[in-house]
């Protein structure tokens, strides 16, 4: 994401006042920091007491800041979202993260593309080990808001969720969605991808997967379950004839740009392809 002024600009005053803040976070003595959490949960927990005694909610950064103590007492982490976005996504939604951006997930399912790492750093929120020196030395300290990204709907079935490619050559999303008694094509591409069913009849003969391409051509045995995993090489096509349940895949690949749209047709393609 873009910073909205001066905020993203390393050396400025509000670069930073941010990045004491996180070194104050990490660094606190550990019972120093026990007692003073320990002061702000019994605070917190009056409020909501008032809050609920007046049948209202407390505020989600409150709530949060409990929900997270009870799940992990007395870790520092539990401050971090005084500083994070907090970022609510409906289904369908998507954004963008680049690389040493520090983030947790709170709660709910998420599908999550990310580009090879040869670290993953923690310091908060886990049982795991914590790094705290080389998460302080590898953080950005931007602020700014999170920018969802703007699906690009291709045909009736599926839709991209593209990251800027200057920013992320790597990946690219395609979501696949197949109603039941329906023949459908996936996009041919000049490159290798992963595909993972999140619904599907769990049949092979109830949904048939077909591939054909580069000298290949035949059924695959992969099974359209909730959670199964298949491979599509480059330049093969994989057509889907569903029956009685429809199927949703997800399909990451390398980040196209406005190339590699070529598909094969099927009788059942509605509408050409649509550009952003």
């Amino acid at each position: 994401c873009n910073a909205n002024s001066d905020y993203g600009v390393r050396g400025s005053a509000e670069w930073g006042a941010l990045r004491d803040m996180v070194k104050h976070l990490l660094d606190f003595p550990a019972d120093e920091g026990a007692e003073l959490l320990a002061s702000l949960v019994a605070r917190l927990e009056k409020e909501r007491q008032v809050a609920t005694a007046r049948e209202r909610d407390l505020p989600y950064i409150k709530d949060l800041i409990l929900r997270l103590n009870a799940q992990y007492p007395g870790d520092r982490g539990i401050l971090f979202p005084l500083l994070l976005n907090t970022v609510h996504m409906r289904p369908g939604q998507s954004f963008y993260m680049g690389a040493n951006e520090p983030h947790a997930y709170i709660y709910g399912d998420i599908l999550e593309c990310m580009a090879l790492s040869d670290n993953v750093v923690r310091v908060g929120l886990t049982p795991k080990f914590k790094d705290k020196e080389t998460m302080f030395h590898m953080l950005h300290y931007h602020s700014c808001n999170v920018n969802f990204l703007k699906d690009i709907r291709v045909d009736p079935c599926t839709y991209v969720y593209r990251p800027p490619i200057a920013s992320c050559a790597e990946f690219e999303i395609e979501r696949v969605v197949i109603p039941r008694e329906y023949t459908y094509s996936l996009l041919c591409h000049s490159c290798g991808s992963i595909c993972i069913f999140l619904e599907g009849s769990g049949s092979a003969s109830d949904t048939i997967l077909r591939y054909e391409g580069n000298g290949l051509r035949g059924e695959t045995e992969a099974v359209p379950a909730y959670g199964a995993s298949t491979f599509m090489a480059a330049g093969v096509t994989l057509t889907v004839t569903t029956k009685s349940m429809g199927l949703e895949l997800y399909r990451a690949h390398v980040n196209l740009g406005d190339v590699g749209r070529s598909r094969v047709s099927s009788a059942n393609d509605l509408l050409g392809l649509v550009g952003e």
